[in-house]
């Protein structure tokens, strides 16, 4: 199995939703873009892609909506966990531009 140089712990969720069979679909809309020579068949390949990106982030964003309203918990500390997840992201992208996620990397 090939090994990604982009892999982050907090990017192996996103492995959910864009399994290796998005690459190529995702290229074929880009060429077809960057050609533009679009079709009736580009066209439908962009619509059905989005829609099966879009759903399943939907759905996701309501279960955990859904979660954090029967959650007093989780409610009364929404606005720190959002900062702690922003913050999070921001040192998984500094940590991808440093170069530092190739530890994860080499030790998988």
């Amino acid at each position: 199995m090939p090994r990604c140089s982009c892999w982050s712990p907090s990017g192996s969720f996103g492995g959910l939703l864009f399994v290796p069979c998005a690459g190529p679909v995702l290229a074929a809309i880009a060429v077809v873009g960057a050609t533009h020579r679009i079709g009736a068949g580009a066209v439908v390949l962009t619509i059905a892609f989005g829609i099966g990106v879009g759903v399943p982030l939907l759905l996701f964003a309501f279960a955990g909506d859904t979660l954090a309203r029967r959650t007093s918990a989780l409610r009364a500390r929404a606005a720190g966990l959002r900062r702690a997840g922003g913050g999070w992201q921001r040192s998984q992208g500094r940590s991808g531009r440093e170069g530092r996620d190739q530890d994860f990397v080499n030790a998988a």
